[in-house]
Protein backbone atom coordinates (compact mmCIF):
# COMPACT_ATOMS: atom_id res chain seq x y z
CA UNK A 1 0.00 0.00 0.00
CA UNK A 2 0.74 3.51 0.02
CA UNK A 3 0.56 4.23 3.83
CA UNK A 4 2.60 6.59 5.22
CA UNK A 5 3.03 8.49 1.70
CA UNK A 6 2.46 11.87 3.96
CA UNK A 7 0.02 12.94 1.12
CA UNK A 8 -3.28 14.15 2.68
CA UNK A 9 -6.74 14.34 1.26
CA UNK A 10 -9.09 17.09 0.95
CA UNK A 11 -11.82 16.99 2.81
CA UNK A 12 -15.16 19.80 1.78
CA UNK A 13 -19.42 19.31 2.02
CA UNK A 14 -21.95 19.77 -0.31
CA UNK A 15 -24.97 21.51 0.66
CA UNK A 16 -27.80 19.29 0.40
CA UNK A 17 -30.46 21.69 1.18
CA UNK A 18 -32.33 22.94 -2.00
CA UNK A 19 -32.67 25.94 -3.46
CA UNK A 20 -35.42 28.11 -3.08
CA UNK A 21 -36.97 29.06 -6.26
CA UNK A 22 -40.32 29.65 -5.21
CA UNK A 23 -41.92 33.46 -5.10
CA UNK A 24 -43.50 34.66 -1.76
CA UNK A 25 -46.96 34.77 -2.40
CA UNK A 26 -49.05 37.43 -0.43
CA UNK A 27 -52.67 36.63 0.89
CA UNK A 28 -54.97 40.36 1.75
CA UNK A 29 -58.07 40.35 3.88
CA UNK A 30 -59.45 43.83 4.82
CA UNK A 31 -61.16 44.27 8.20
CA UNK A 32 -64.69 45.25 6.86
CA UNK A 33 -66.81 44.53 3.57
CA UNK A 34 -67.87 47.96 4.02
CA UNK A 35 -65.59 50.64 4.69
CA UNK A 36 -66.62 53.82 6.34
CA UNK A 37 -65.24 57.45 7.09
CA UNK A 38 -62.98 55.93 10.06
CA UNK A 39 -61.32 53.16 7.52
CA UNK A 40 -60.52 49.47 7.99
CA UNK A 41 -57.47 47.17 9.23
CA UNK A 42 -55.97 45.81 5.45
CA UNK A 43 -53.48 42.91 6.40
CA UNK A 44 -50.98 41.20 3.96
CA UNK A 45 -50.10 37.86 5.08
CA UNK A 46 -46.88 36.10 3.19
CA UNK A 47 -46.05 32.56 3.20
CA UNK A 48 -43.11 33.12 3.48
CA UNK A 49 -40.53 36.16 4.62
CA UNK A 50 -40.42 38.65 2.87
CA UNK A 51 -37.90 42.12 2.33
CA UNK A 52 -38.24 45.29 0.75
CA UNK A 53 -42.44 45.55 1.05
CA UNK A 54 -43.76 49.07 1.71
CA UNK A 55 -46.42 50.61 0.80
CA UNK A 56 -45.28 51.23 -3.13
CA UNK A 57 -45.87 47.72 -3.37
CA UNK A 58 -49.60 48.56 -3.00
CA UNK A 59 -51.28 49.21 -6.19
CA UNK A 60 -53.36 52.68 -5.47
CA UNK A 61 -54.54 53.93 -8.89
CA UNK A 62 -58.29 52.89 -8.27
CA UNK A 63 -58.25 53.66 -4.82
CA UNK A 64 -59.84 57.14 -3.43
CA UNK A 65 -57.92 57.31 0.07
CA UNK A 66 -54.53 56.78 1.80
CA UNK A 67 -52.71 54.46 3.80
CA UNK A 68 -51.52 54.65 7.63
CA UNK A 69 -47.96 53.47 8.13
CA UNK A 70 -47.30 50.28 7.70
CA UNK A 71 -46.40 48.27 10.58
CA UNK A 72 -44.65 44.57 10.23
CA UNK A 73 -44.77 41.64 12.37
CA UNK A 74 -41.13 40.65 13.83
CA UNK A 75 -41.07 37.54 11.48
CA UNK A 76 -41.10 39.67 8.09
CA UNK A 77 -44.45 37.23 7.36
CA UNK A 78 -47.18 39.97 8.16
CA UNK A 79 -47.70 43.64 6.96
CA UNK A 80 -50.65 45.89 8.20
CA UNK A 81 -51.77 49.38 7.51
CA UNK A 82 -55.15 50.98 7.57
CA UNK A 83 -57.13 52.28 4.51
CA UNK A 84 -58.58 55.51 5.09
CA UNK A 85 -61.16 56.18 2.46
CA UNK A 86 -61.70 59.74 1.42
CA UNK A 87 -64.33 61.72 2.20
CA UNK A 88 -67.36 61.60 -0.42
CA UNK A 89 -66.96 58.40 -1.95
CA UNK A 90 -69.82 55.69 -2.57
CA UNK A 91 -68.36 52.80 -4.58
CA UNK A 92 -69.35 49.44 -4.75
CA UNK A 93 -66.12 47.91 -5.80
CA UNK A 94 -63.33 48.52 -4.72
CA UNK A 95 -59.79 46.05 -4.17
CA UNK A 96 -56.18 46.23 -2.50
CA UNK A 97 -53.71 45.03 -4.92
CA UNK A 98 -50.38 44.01 -3.90
CA UNK A 99 -47.84 44.64 -7.28
CA UNK A 100 -45.59 41.96 -8.18
CA UNK A 101 -41.92 42.04 -8.62
CA UNK A 102 -40.71 44.85 -6.37
CA UNK A 103 -40.66 42.72 -3.40
CA UNK A 104 -38.22 39.58 -2.44
CA UNK A 105 -38.13 37.02 0.03
CA UNK A 106 -35.09 36.34 1.88
CA UNK A 107 -33.75 33.33 -1.32
CA UNK A 108 -34.06 37.07 -3.51
CA UNK A 109 -37.11 35.74 -5.64
CA UNK A 110 -39.53 38.64 -6.42
CA UNK A 111 -42.65 38.51 -4.81
CA UNK A 112 -46.00 37.71 -6.60
CA UNK A 113 -48.89 40.40 -6.60
CA UNK A 114 -52.20 39.30 -5.01
CA UNK A 115 -55.37 41.02 -4.68
CA UNK A 116 -58.26 41.70 -1.53
CA UNK A 117 -61.97 40.41 -2.05
CA UNK A 118 -63.38 43.52 -3.27
CA UNK A 119 -65.14 45.97 -0.47
CA UNK A 120 -67.68 48.34 -0.56
CA UNK A 121 -66.84 52.79 0.43
CA UNK A 122 -69.48 54.81 1.77
CA UNK A 123 -68.13 57.86 3.51
CA UNK A 124 -70.87 59.68 2.01
CA UNK A 125 -73.68 61.13 4.98
CA UNK A 126 -77.70 60.54 4.36
CA UNK A 127 -79.45 63.18 3.33
CA UNK A 128 -82.66 64.44 3.80
CA UNK A 129 -84.36 63.59 0.56
CA UNK A 130 -88.32 64.70 1.63
CA UNK A 131 -89.91 66.46 4.30
CA UNK A 132 -93.34 66.74 4.60
CA UNK A 133 -96.24 68.61 7.23
CA UNK A 134 -99.35 66.73 7.28
CA UNK A 135 -101.21 70.15 7.38
CA UNK A 136 -99.79 73.75 6.50
CA UNK A 137 -102.97 75.46 8.59
CA UNK A 138 -102.98 74.75 12.25
CA UNK A 139 -105.64 75.54 15.05
CA UNK A 140 -104.34 75.09 18.45
CA UNK A 141 -106.13 71.84 18.83
CA UNK A 142 -104.52 70.09 15.79
CA UNK A 143 -101.80 67.52 15.67
CA UNK A 144 -99.41 68.47 13.14
CA UNK A 145 -97.54 65.63 11.71
CA UNK A 146 -93.80 65.76 10.14
CA UNK A 147 -92.35 63.07 8.21
CA UNK A 148 -88.73 62.77 7.22
CA UNK A 149 -87.10 60.07 4.99
CA UNK A 150 -83.59 59.99 4.24
CA UNK A 151 -81.68 58.98 1.14
CA UNK A 152 -80.27 55.90 3.47
CA UNK A 153 -80.65 54.10 6.58
CA UNK A 154 -79.81 55.89 9.55
CA UNK A 155 -78.88 55.45 13.36
CA UNK A 156 -79.56 57.44 16.19
CA UNK A 157 -81.80 59.67 14.62
CA UNK A 158 -84.22 60.57 17.29
CA UNK A 159 -86.48 63.27 18.96
CA UNK A 160 -83.19 65.29 20.17
CA UNK A 161 -81.69 65.58 16.66
CA UNK A 162 -85.06 67.99 15.37
CA UNK A 163 -84.84 71.17 16.96
CA UNK A 164 -88.50 72.83 17.77
CA UNK A 165 -87.29 75.96 20.04
CA UNK A 166 -88.63 79.11 18.35
CA UNK A 167 -91.91 76.68 17.83
CA UNK A 168 -94.92 76.96 19.12
CA UNK A 169 -95.31 73.24 19.41
CA UNK A 170 -95.07 70.60 22.16
CA UNK A 171 -93.99 67.09 21.53
CA UNK A 172 -96.77 64.27 21.48
CA UNK A 173 -94.60 61.29 19.57
CA UNK A 174 -92.03 60.57 17.71
CA UNK A 175 -91.76 57.03 15.45
CA UNK A 176 -89.04 55.07 13.17
CA UNK A 177 -91.33 54.21 10.53
CA UNK A 178 -88.35 52.57 9.25
CA UNK A 179 -84.77 52.50 9.14
CA UNK A 180 -84.75 55.69 6.84
CA UNK A 181 -88.51 57.13 7.71
CA UNK A 182 -89.02 58.67 10.77
CA UNK A 183 -92.28 60.58 11.95
CA UNK A 184 -92.49 63.65 14.55
CA UNK A 185 -95.98 64.40 15.98
CA UNK A 186 -96.49 67.88 17.83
Amino acid sequence: GNSGSGKSSSVFSVNTMPVDQVPPQPSITIGSQLVGPSGAVVTISFDEKVENFDLSDIDRANLLGSFAPLQSSPDGMTYSTVFIPNQGVASLSNQITVVPGNYIDVAGNPGLGGSSTNFAVDTVGPKIISFALNDSLLSSVDLLAMTIKFSEAVSDFDSADIDISGAAVQWVAFEALSSDEYRAIF
